[in-house]
């Protein structure tokens, strides 16, 4: 789906759903991730896609309705490069933008 300013935007129903995506090969420019998911939560997504070579560096957000400043702490941890309260749009569009500019800028130095 495009959404409006013309990014693809793909939905898995769960990180199991999005492993499996991820495993066939697919890649993303940015990953936006709930903390509380059935099967393997948030905090273990991150730890997966962390481990791999193709997603190592993918910028990570989690989204959460829990304001704990442990849940943020874990979710930093666990490889998530922010933490943020769902029901943000303004935010988590802001953070999508710096993350990706920064990670293009990144392979930009590198090339």
């Amino acid at each position: 789906a495009l959404d409006s300013d013309h990014s693809r935007v793909f939905v898995a129903e769960s990180a199991v759903a999005a492993v499996d995506r991820l495993e066939r090969g697919e890649r993303f420019d940015v990953i936006v991730s709930d903390l509380s998911m059935p099967m393997m939560d948030g905090f273990e997504f991150a730890e997966w896609l962390r481990q791999r070579p193709e997603t190592k560096s993918t910028p990570l957000i989690a989204l959460s309705s829990l304001g704990q400043s442990t849940h943020e702490a874990r979710a930093i941890q666990s490889g998530f490069d922010r933490y943020l309260q769902k029901f943000n749009a303004e935010k988590l569009m802001s953070a999508i933008d710096d993350l990706v500019y920064r990670a293009q800028n990144r392979k930009g130095a590198s090339a």
